[in-house]
């Protein structure tokens, strides 16, 4: 017997993205048993929820799938990612998560593939994007460290008692990173899961070394504080690659977003654990006309 999967997709003053994403999934070779909604929009009855990790750990609560697919509201599956899905884990029967290929993602500019190489040690390497860059070339599964909140499913009964950091806020960088790795599973990704990853710009920030400090100084507090000398040599990065930008755009911005992201990151990351809030808004069985 197959077993049953929830899709859970928090969202926020998104109705067009979020009607292409309920869309995609109605038209599943294989329908989902279960689509959990969480609705953070001006006036909407969840609007008080506080980000994207609370809204999970809402779902996670009242989501009664064997399988739970996290989704952006702005992506949109192939017709038969979830058959795909569900195929990949009865292959794969020891692993904790899957995540699916995005068909859109193009290799960042040479300086950012260099900066990563030279800077992003140990821990902070970043074993996902290459193959996610790579997608078209991928035929396998591929084993990584971890997964991307925008499409990545775990076996509930591995996710247990673990949810995401509600100290994040808003868009909450790194939750996902934090949560593969205090749920310490094996993960997969498998290409033959594919979609389509929007990037809807409502409510993100485009300021990629702030978020960059941000995420990773909070990585670094809360699960990988013994690897001091491989984070201080990812802050030289940060300050280097923040001098060459300051000299391009002739103004000390790009600093400032490295110290107020240094800051953001200390701030959470020093935080104590919250518990998840319980709010919930399920769709079942959706039909999209």
């Amino acid at each position: 017997m197959a077993p049953s999967l929830s899709v859970i997709i928090p969202t926020k003053n998104r109705p067009a993205a979020l009607a292409a994403a309920l869309k995609s999934i109605d038209a599943q070779t294989v329908r989902p048993d279960e689509v959990v909604v969480i609705d953070q929009s001006a006036g909407a009855p969840y609007a008080s929820i506080s980000g994207l990790t609370v809204a999970r750990n809402v779902a996670i609560e009242k989501a009664k799938g064997d399988i739970l697919l996290f989704i952006d509201d702005d992506v949109t599956l192939y017709p038969d990612f979830v058959a795909n899905l569900l195929l990949a884990y009865k292959e794969n029967p020891s692993v904790a998560g899957i995540s699916g290929i995005p068909d859109n993602y193009s290799p960042p500019n040479g300086f950012y593939l260099g900066w990563s190489k030279m800077f992003m040690r140990g821990p902070f390497h970043d074993d996902r994007q290459p193959v996610y860059w790579g997608a078209k070339n991928q035929v396998g599964p591929v084993r990584v460290s971890r997964m991307t909140g925008a499409m990545m499913s775990f076996r509930h009964s591995c996710i247990n008692r673990t949810r995401f950091d509600a100290n994040l806020c808003g868009v909450s960088d790194g939750e996902d990173v934090d949560f593969c790795v205090r749920l310490k599973g094996s993960y997969l990704i498998d290409p033959r899961c594919k979609l389509t990853h929007h990037f809807n710009s409502t409510g993100r920030e485009s300021d990629w070394l702030r978020r960059h400090a941000r995420a990773y100084t909070y990585l670094y507090l809360r699960n990988w504080s013994d690897h001091k000398s491989t984070y201080i040599w990812l802050c030289i990065g940060w300050a280097f690659a923040a001098v060459l930008s300051c000299v391009r755009r002739k103004s000390i911005g790009p600093l400032r977003s490295v110290l107020t992201g240094y800051r953001e990151g200390r701030k959470v990351g020093n935080a104590p654990s919250n518990a998840p809030d319980h709010w919930i808004i399920a769709v079942r069985d959706v039909r999209i006309t």
